[in-house]
């Protein structure tokens, strides 16, 4: 448990900096829910409200047959009855002659159609008659027992049953008898019939009357109370939208990165992580609840009580914590379901609003009964609801209190509607969606982790059946295939086996429709030992990195046995994963944790017995060793790739893990680094199982103490260094030799001997395999002699090489693999050029002028075009996601109820209802009593003594909410002498309780005075919409539109929000820069891109237009004619253009994606829905104010949000149109009367001559002009602002201003000879070229004193170089010291402070564009479109850059070739991997034979075959005339193809020339290494050291536990003098393993140059060029 608390401790730790990093969303998120509340108070505060204060009971009047037929105007009525016969018309004669109107008023038809038309007729004529229709139904005649009858009125009927009274008496149940005479009518009917089949009854004649229940004292709040309270429940259902769009981020985001696997692996469970944020939700919940608290708390105004005034503010804080942490758990659910955190927003965004929408349409349907459960899975509807019952209470003036938390005020809903009941629905639910989020999280775990079968959980009931049933011993010593071919046996018991694996395999299945099965580990049995370093290596795709991610619990196996440390990974994955430390090949790191942070919490994670000072002590070490310390505070998007991957590979280290597992450690560090890297490795070694994978022979060579080599997917050979050297060398000696172009092989052969075979493939050395014999001494001293004479300029020997070793170990399978290749070539090339293809990098004749503009152009379409076509997700968003709101729109507007409002006038319609009889009359009260049960009520008798209004007013008191809902009629009953008293009451609530009252007392009536057998059935329902119904409700239909519109932006914008994402990606990625660098203008650029942009969004338009439009014909409201359909297309296309260049301008951020859509999405949905309801609200209180209009035109210069007032105002426009249309052809006449908008429009037959007008002359304010003005001008600014930022006028600016500030070398700096040189060499050339415009030399490139300030920080000082055609510069330095920077300035993408650079005759600062034109560029990053395959990226740049479209396919199938991409060209490069994707780059690079290239890091990640390859391009490249300035980290790379380099140490230039010179002039002489068991004695290596330095001239340059490095000083030294040396003390020390005897090497003088930079020692005078011999 303890542990469990530590863990959570830290993961809390964790989430809180990542929500301080993350500061501007987190204040966000705890302010906006108050900010949005708080507006709707300040609106309140514009309207005077009030309460209504009654204290006494409020007792009605009783309402005798006089006073109801009485009460209305009889010349305003018709009575119409149907069918027509003797008996109908007899009773309705009667009926009428009882109402009191005269029998001229009365119509009787014989058909329904004929009344209709009757009715139509009567409403054509007086506007002002009402109708009451009387529908008989069955048998009817004097006989019948059992009237039935549904009575007709053309007034409009409530659709609720119950209304809420609001705290108040309601008054919906007046309707019938105040505003028409239904009930009257309704009496006399009933009376009528009752007087027929009963003689006694009209004798008698008892007396009836009405009256209305009384209701006890109240308060109450007025009706602008009322708005405030029905506004705020609405926009509860968006005030944590803040929260619902950033919290699904955070979660992918550690899945896309795959930190949730790291945190896995490192005893974190995923329950935790979870648990983790939901307790982060809780706090920051606590402080936003409390904010909305205090609002709804506090008084704004001194006249108006607080919102909540009456209500527990406690409870209320608790109420929507609770759904604050609900909703933290529903974003945990939808966050699992994805690892892109777009996608995760966008769907959360749809499923707010959506939401909103559907509880909007229940609640209009009085589907209640749905909402406490929809509530359950979407918190938005529970918060709806919880703001529903505060607003009930409080309208009560009681507020919500602990002693009505289980009590509802609603009319329908009970128990569940409840507010303690929605708080425990909403805990439950938290739960529910905290455990489908771990089931997700299982099931799905994204690309780095381990998904679980979806019946996962089932296996608890099962069995365990792991090994079936069969021990570890058992499985490791039975039968295993797999073994490696070349195996190193080890004697048993010598070694203790760390890790143990037996048949091994993992097979993978790929795609859905076309499933292709990949094996990636081919079944390998083999054992990595404890204290020992195992380096496994392979080509890129040769299952290393399955293999390790199957150690690791990653993946899982698909058969097979692996043990760690005695554990089997199939049921012991944790206890492995505690004791395990993991460098992974990405780089997994916390993208808003410092360096710092991140070791600090992998350290307290792993190191579990150790305090916290402790760690951060041991972490601050690590630093040092790691050489990161300098940016411990830096967050992972401020480090260089190197750096990442020392942090990586601090959080395996910094756990002190028995077993490390390091995948790449040391990709992209440079040599120093690495150097130190390797002695941290080896620091570790005697401890550890410890396996790494590295492309670096030498790193294998110095770590590994056993070699395992893996090609597709089997174990090719297994043991020591020296084991493999031996089998794969055959007992020869690599001597190679580094030679001038006019090297002499005869003569090398010659003194070689015959035996002696030459390898000469490798551009600019030879690599000769000699037998080793007692001669070969001899043989280098007699080649050393005469270096000069044949054409030498270093020696090497070797045994065998690693790489060597390696490359013969994969031969076999590659040839295999290339014939494969060739067989299945995917993209074929075109015949007749096969000449073309032999001669690889010739210079093209390409298009220029207007043609070359042409083709630039249509490549930048079809460029486009391949991304919408390879990402036909995203283009679907964008054409067809708008159709989502498009359709929701008028489904949600669409109300179920039926029109006619059809109800029986029965109790049985309000069920669990009681009636109270008063009773004096006990055979009629019984009768009552009867009828009531008969219809599913409870009757109650009262006795004499008790006074019936008393009673009900007992009922009221103890329960109101009882009283309105289930007490709907009750009755008095007097039969005082011979006349009979029956005074029906009704509720004031319920509808129709006025009719079901006189409907109980008739039936009373008749089966007293007739008998039992008789009933009345009474129904009730609407005519069609008399012409008053149509009158005009401005109000109504902007408070319609508004919801439509909110549901349509809500889905829109976040539609059209995802063309940001093509122009963020090109910009982040470099790809954008890549292809400005081809010579394309920015006009192009941004051009074409809009041009197709705009086309798809024009697809849109339409597609949206066309589903207004058939949504407009299916749902008949016709709405879209052509008018609207060209306004609605206009405010469309506008808008399009503003979106466009705004997403063009967003993408200059380089934030991430989810923060772009953010900002330009949700806060743009949020702003506009907020300015329309601000100003619907004003302009109903009527109250405009000057700060408001001066605030709503300035967010008009936003495009969304003056396309959502545009849009707005068009539909509150086409709906009034809509409306004229559909009015009666009647209402023409009384319109203008009326004073209707339709009036003067000549409306008939569903069509209008004229329209109500869409634009005014702009002196209305706020009309539908002045946001379509806004939108036709805003798209100025946004090209303006486009403009600066593509021509980079703001960082010039700044660059001007700082250039004056520059500092420059101090006289005390010494500077080299041949730096000065450089530097005077190429302002002679800059002075050349400006002195004649016709200059030409062989300067290609000029960088003359270019400098580059940060701030304070000096990041490159005066840097001056050349480079010549045919020349390949290398440009070296370690990580920090400028080269980066420098190259950013070379490409353009970064702005010199000062300084000057000029390609050929074209400055960058006046001629941008075609200095950009000539250069080629490989960045560091793979700069891909992830989209894209290899085809579709080389086809780009050729014809951007010119190369004639008839040459186009070839020169694209030339490089796919030349670089081995055949196999994976047509497939997508985020599939590629990490070699793949840079020999792309080079292609992209390289294509179509720009006259400079620039590659940063061209072969990182590349295996060594691959390398090799690669070098032979570059190469023939150079050869062919191009220019090529290279900066890598393999200084084996720079001296095999570099003819000058310059290095740089703390941002400025320290040695300048060719390789050669400088390794003469710092390090002449000899090198020697030696690798030494790291087990060795101390005394042994000492003596070691001793007779060396005693032996030969030399000093100690290099040592770590394995490694000694001595560089011989005297150059005079012979090869046999060091070679027999050498062999004697191997000879005499066992744990001398290797040692390799060479001429000075690049690597060493560069490591000298490193370590001069971190002042550990002075700037060499000398360093050596490896080369190996054992």
């Amino acid at each position: 448990m303890g542990d469990g608390w530590r863990i959570m401790y830290l993961l809390l730790h964790k989430n809180l900096i990542i929500r301080k990093r993350h500061w501007i969303g987190t204040i966000a998120e705890v302010v906006t829910p108050a900010c949005i509340i708080a507006i709707i108070m300040a609106l309140r505060t514009l309207i005077p409200s009030g309460t209504t204060v009654v204290t006494n009971s409020t007792i009605y009047p009783v309402q005798n047959r006089t006073y109801l037929e009485s009460n209305f105007f009889p010349d305003l009525l018709r009575i119409f009855y149907l069918p027509q016969n003797d008996f109908t018309t007899s009773l309705m004669e009667n009926s009428t002659e009882c109402l009191g109107i005269a029998s001229s008023q009365l119509y009787g038809f014989d058909t329904e159609s004929t009344m209709l038309e009757g009715y139509e007729a009567q409403q054509a004529q007086d506007l002002t008659i009402s109708v009451l229709v009387v529908v008989f139904e069955g048998t009817v005649g004097d006989s019948v027992q059992n009237l039935v009858y549904t009575m007709k009125t053309s007034r409009s009927l409530k659709s609720s049953l119950v209304d809420s009274d609001y705290g108040m008496p309601s008054t919906v149940a007046d309707t019938l008898i105040d505003e028409i005479p239904f009930v009257a009518l309704q009496m006399c009917v009933d009376d009528s019939f009752i007087s027929r089949v009963a003689p006694a009854y009209a004798e008698q004649m008892p007396t009836r009357s009405l009256q209305k229940m009384p209701y006890p004292p109240y308060e109450s709040a007025d009706l602008s109370e009322l708005f405030f309270r029905d506004t705020i429940g609405t926009w509860a259902a968006i005030m944590f939208i803040v929260t619902l769009y950033l919290v699904p981020s955070y979660i992918t985001t550690e899945k896309d990165t795959g930190v949730n696997a790291l945190l896995k692996m490192n005893g974190v469970k995923t329950y935790q992580n979870f648990l983790s944020w939901l307790i982060i939700g809780f706090v920051l919940g606590t402080v936003a609840v409390l904010l909305i608290t205090i609002v709804v708390k506090v008084y704004f105004t001194s006249s108006q009580l607080p919102f909540y005034y009456y209500s527990n503010g406690f409870i209320f804080w608790m109420a929507i914590l609770i759904n604050f942490i609900h909703t933290y758990a529903f974003c945990l659910h939808v966050a699992s379901y994805f690892t892109k955190a777009r996608i995760a927003q966008a769907t959360m965004m749809l499923i707010v609003f959506v939401v909103l929408q559907v509880v909007n349409q229940l609640e209009t349907n009085e589907l209640y009964s749905v909402l406490p459960y929809l509530g359950f899975l979407f918190p938005t509807a529970a918060a709806m609801r919880i703001f529903d019952e505060f607003n009930s209470y409080d309208n009560l003036l009681i507020g919500v209190q602990w002693n009505n938390l289980f009590l509802t005020e609603h009319e329908v809903l009970g128990f569940d509607g409840t507010l303690g009941f929605i708080m425990i629905f909403s805990i439950v639910a938290t739960i529910f969606h905290f455990l489908i989020a771990l089931y997700l999280d299982a099931v799905l775990p994204g690309k780095y982790g381990v998904g679980k079968s979806p019946f996962f959980f089932l296996k608890a009931f099962k069995k365990n059946k792991v090994n079936n049933g069969q021990s570890n011993d058992v499985v490791l010593n039975g039968a295993s295939n797999g073994q490696p071919k070349v195996l190193e046996h080890v004697a048993e018991g010598a070694l203790t086996p760390g890790i143990q694996i037996r048949n091994l395999e993992k097979t993978y299945t790929i795609g859905y429709l076309k499933s292709q099965t990949v094996q990636a580990v081919r079944g390998i049995s083999l054992d990595f030992y404890k204290g020992q370093i195992t380096a496994l290596l392979g080509h890129n795709g040769a299952g290393k990195t399955t293999t390790m991610s199957i150690l690791t619990g990653l993946t899982s196996p698909t058969s097979g046995t692996v043990l760690v440390n005695g554990k089997n990974i199939n049921s012991d994955m944790q206890a492995i994963r505690d004791d395990l430390g993991m460098c992974p090949q990405e780089n997994m790191l916390f993208s808003d944790l410092t360096v710092m942070e991140q070791l600090q919490l992998f350290g307290l994670l792993k190191q579990k017995t150790k305090t916290r000072d402790e760690v951060i002590h041991d972490v601050e070490e690590l630093l040092v060793k790691l050489k990161i310390s300098e940016k411990r505070n830096a967050l992972p998007k401020h480090l260089s790739g190197g750096q990442k991957r020392r942090v990586c590979l601090g959080m395996a280290l910094v756990g002190n893990a028995s077993t490390l597992i390091l995948d790449e450690p040391t990709s992209g560090m440079d040599p120093e680094t690495s150097r130190v890297t390797w002695e941290i490795i080896l620091k570790f070694r005697k401890q550890k199982t410890i396996i790494i994978t590295t492309h670096s022979m030498e790193e294998a060579d110095v770590l590994g103490d056993r070699i395992a080599i893996m090609h597709n997917g089997n174990m090719k050979c297994y043991g020591t260094s020296m084991f493999l050297k031996k089998f794969y060398g055959k007992n020869y000696q690599e001597v190679t030799l580094s030679i001038e172009s006019w090297y002499d092989r005869g003569k090398i052969q010659a003194i070689v001997g015959t035996d002696a075979k030459i390898d000469t493939s490798t551009y600019g050395r030879i690599v000769i395999s000699i037998p080793m014999t007692d001669s070969l001494p001899e043989t280098l001293d007699k080649i050393e002699l005469m270096k000069a004479e044949l054409g030498i300029s270093g020696v090497s020997v070797s045994m065998i090489t690693l790489e060597q070793v390696f490359l013969k170990a994969a031969e076999e399978e590659d040839e295999k693999e290339k014939k494969e290749e060739e067989k299945n070539e995917e993209i074929s090339v075109p015949a007749g050029n096969a000449e073309e293809k032999e001669l690889g990098c010739q210079q093209n004749v390409k298009l220029t002028g207007l043609q070359l503009k042409k083709q630039i152009f249509w490549a930048l379409l079809a460029k486009k075009a391949f991304y919408a076509k390879n990402n036909r997700g995203i283009l679907i968003g964008m054409v067809f996601g708008t159709l989502i709101a498009v359709i929701l729109m008028p489904i949600f507007a669409m109300k179920v109820t039926s029109s006619t409002n059809y109800r029986p006038l029965s109790l049985s319609i309000y069920p669990n209802s009681e009636a109270l009889i008063y009773n004096e009359d006990e055979n009629l009260a019984n009768t009552y009593a009867a009828v009531i049960e008969g219809q599913g009520g409870t009757a109650t008798l009262l006795g004499s003594e008790v006074n019936i209004l008393d009673a009900l007013l007992e009922k009221a008191t103890a329960g109101i909410v009882y009283y309105r809902n289930n007490i709907v009629v009750s009755a008095e009953f007097d039969s005082t002498g011979e006349t009979i008293t029956a005074n029906g009451l009704y509720s004031g609530s319920a509808t129709l309780s006025a009719p079901i009252s006189v409907n109980v007392i008739s039936n009373s009536l008749l089966k007293t005075f007739a008998s039992d057998a008789y009933s009345i059935t009474a129904n009730i329902e609407n005519l069609p919409k008399s012409l008053v119904d149509y009158l005009y409700d401005e109000f109504t239909i902007k408070s319609d539109n508004l919801l439509q519109m909110m549901l349509f932006i809500s889905v829109f914008f976040i539609a059209v929000g995802l063309f940001v994402i093509n122009p963020l990606m090109e910009v982040t990625t470099s790809v954008k820069q890549l292809q400005r660098m081809t010579g394309v203008s920015s006009m192009l650029y941004w051009g074409t891109m809009f041009i197709f942009d705009y086309g798809i969004y024009i697809i849109a338009t339409i597609v949206t237009v066309l589903g207004f439009v058939i949504m407009d014909i299916i749902f008949q409201s016709k709405t879209y004619y052509s008018v609207e359909i060209g306004i609605l297309s206009l405010l469309l296309l506008l808008f399009g253009i503003n979106l466009l260049l705004l997403a063009y301008v967003f993408s200059f951020t380089q934030k991430p994606l989810y923060v772009v859509l953010l900002i330009l999405c949700l806060a743009n949905i949020i702003i506009a829905e907020i300015q329309v309801f601000i100003n619907l609200a004003l302009e109903y209180m009527e109250s405009y104010g000057v700060g408001f209009l001066l605030q709503r035109r300035l967010f008009s210069l936003l495009p969304h949000v003056s396309f959502t007032f545009g849009f707005s105002k068009f539909l509150d426009v086409a709906a009034n149109n809509a409306r004229c249309r559909g009015l009666p052809n009647s209402f023409g006449q009384i319109a203008c009367l009326l004073q209707d908008p339709c009036c003067n429009l000549d409306c008939a037959d569903g069509k209008c001559n004229a329209r109500v007008p869409y634009f005014g002359d702009f002196t209305a304010d706020a009309g539908l002009e002045e946001f379509v003005l806004y939108l036709a001008l805003t798209p100025i600014g946004f090209l303006m602002i486009l403009f600066l930022l593509e021509h980079r006028v703001f960082g010039k600016l700044i660059s001007k201003m700082k250039s004056s500030e520059t500092v420059g070398l101090s006289d005390t700096e010494t500077i080299d000879s041949d730096v000065v040189n450089e530097k005077r060499i190429v302002q002679q050339a800059i002075n050349q070229r400006e002195h004649d415009s016709n200059f030409e030399d062989e300067n290609v490139f000029l960088a003359y004193e270019l400098s580059k300030r940060y701030g304070k920080l000096q990041a490159v000082k005066e840097v001056n170089f050349r480079v010549m055609k045919n020349e390949c510069f290398g440009l070296l330095g370690v990580n920090g010291a400028g080269k980066s920077t420098t190259f950013r300035m070379l490409v353009g993408e970064d702005v010199p402070t000062s300084g000057i650079l000029i390609r050929g005759r074209n400055n960058i600062k006046i001629n941008r564009q075609q200095y950009l034109a000539g250069i080629g560029y490989c960045p560091q990053i793979n700069a891909l479109i992830p989209s894209f395959n290899a085809y579709e990226h080389l086809l780009l740049f050729a014809r951007l850059r010119g190369v004639p479209k008839a040459e186009v396919e070839s020169e694209v199938q030339l490089w796919i070739d030349k670089l081995r991409l055949n196999k994976h060209a047509k497939n997508m490069s985020k599939t590629y991997s990490g070699g793949n994707k840079r020999r792309l780059n080079i292609a992209m690079a390289l294509i179509a034979n720009p006259e400079m290239v620039l590659l940063d890091e061209p072969t990182a990640g590349v295996d060594p075959g691959a390398r090799r390859s690669l070098w032979g391009v570059l190469q023939s490249c150079q050869n062919s005339g191009q220019a090529i300035i290279l900066t890598s980290h393999s200084m084996e790379e720079c001296e095999a193809l570099c003819n000058r380099l310059l290095i740089m140490v703390r941002g400025q230039l320290v040695c300048v020339g060719a390789s050669q010179q400088l390794k003469q002039r710092y390090g002449a002489g000899y090198d020697i290494s030696i690798k030494l068991n790291p087990e060795r004695s101390e005394e042994e290596h000492k003596k070691i050291k001793e007779k060396i330095q005693s032996s030969l001239t030399c000093e100690l340059r290099d040592e770590h536990p394995g490694y000694l490095f001595y560089h011989i000083l005297d150059n005079r030294t012979t090869w046999v003098k060091m070679f027999g040396i050498m062999n004697t003390l191997k000879s005499q020390h066992s744990c001398i393993e290797d040692f390799t005897v060479s001429s000075s090497t690049l690597e060493q003088l560069f490591i000298q140059f490193a370590r001069s930079a971190s002042g550990s020692t002075t700037v060499p005078n000398g360093v050596t060029n490896v080369l190996t011999n054992v």
